[in-house]
């Protein structure tokens, strides 16, 4: 049976404020964890070589703890929001290294890639399940 879905003004303009606050609360997580990582990456001698490892553990905790959250909130749909939550992260770091011309399509960009939304539909999952 199908129904057709007619949006209300007012029913897009929630949904935008919606998915905008989603997309803020997945950024400040992640700026949040890598000035946790930061300052404990500060305080040890450290070699550069532990950086990339470090900031794709910190995307997978975002995406993990986002998803989750998301999830929580919706009840509902846990893969796709925890999946969502993922894509969401990793377009904040692809705008982010754009922004400061560092982006390149490697190895480590596409590990980082299913890294991160591979970790928001477990979060996701996990949190629609949890009662």
């Amino acid at each position: 049976m199908l129904q057709k879905i007619i949006f209300d003004k007012t029913d897009i303009i929630k949904t935008i404020i919606r998915f905008l606050i989603i997309s803020l609360l997945c950024i400040i997580t992640v700026i949040f964890l890598f000035c946790i990582a930061a300052i404990i990456i500060s305080r040890i001698n450290f070699s550069y070589e532990i950086l990339a490892p470090v900031t794709t553990a910190v995307l997978a905790v975002a995406a993990t703890f986002d998803g989750f959250l998301i999830s929580r909130w919706y009840k509902e749909n846990g893969l796709i929001w925890g999946v969502f939550a993922g894509v969401v992260i990793f377009m904040y770091i692809v705008f982010t290294s754009l922004n400061y011309d560092v982006f390149d399509i490697s190895n480590q960009f596409i590990t980082k890639l299913i890294t991160v939304i591979s970790a928001g539909a477990i979060g996701g999952i996990i949190g629609v399940n949890i009662n």
